[in-house]
């Protein structure tokens, strides 16, 4: 399996120490141009880094094959980030500080998975991954540690694709979980 973690600089060494004795293979460094210079002190930043693990000795998957499938790919990503206008720009930055662009994470999801195959996002956030997963045919399995973003996510993957989502341990359904918060809150 391949594993995607988008950085800024500042974390490059973390990220490499982390990796070490998890992954199998650091496969490739990829820069996301987002467009538009965002957060910065000295400098606005316009990337982040996307660091490409393998974890197991098997064979990856790789799509795009250097190109020879009609996909040409480099290491250099230019998706619009958050800090670039468009009309979706309030919405995903009132959702998440640092909204991950789907095209972006669908095509990497096409690069090394195939359709209906397993694609695991620890850090969910604001659902993009299982959103991205969804579109191209994948079943996205998601962590995250802040309710406030598990709600997010199922909003919007709700949205997305009309499920109704419910709780595993007793079958309550997302909108029954949230009608009962509202009530002990008001209470």
């Amino acid at each position: 399996s391949i594993h995607f973690q988008c950085m800024d600089w500042r974390h490059i060494r973390e990220i490499l120490d982390a990796a070490d004795g998890v992954y199998t293979e650091f496969k490739q460094l990829i820069v996301w141009n987002k467009e538009s210079g965002g957060q910065g002190a000295f400098y606005r930043s316009q990337f982040e880094l996307i660091f490409v693990f393998k974890s197991g000795r098997g064979k990856h998957t790789n799509t795009f094959e250097l190109g020879q499938g009609g996909r040409f790919r480099t290491n250099v990503w230019s998706y619009p980030g958050a800090n670039t206008l468009g009309k979706n720009r309030s919405t995903e930055l009132a959702a998440h500080a640092t909204p991950k662009s789907i095209p972006m994470v669908m095509d990497a999801i096409r690069d090394c998975s195939l359709p209906g195959e397993l694609i695991l996002d620890p850090f969910l956030g604001s659902g993009v991954t299982a959103i991205a997963a969804h579109r191209t045919g994948r079943v996205c399995v998601g962590i995250e540690i802040d309710p406030l973003y598990v709600d997010v996510a199922l909003k919007r993957l709700v949205t997305v694709t009309g499920f109704d989502p419910i709780l595993l341990v007793d079958g309550r359904t997302f909108d029954e979980i949230a009608a009962e918060r509202s009530a002990a809150g008001e209470a």
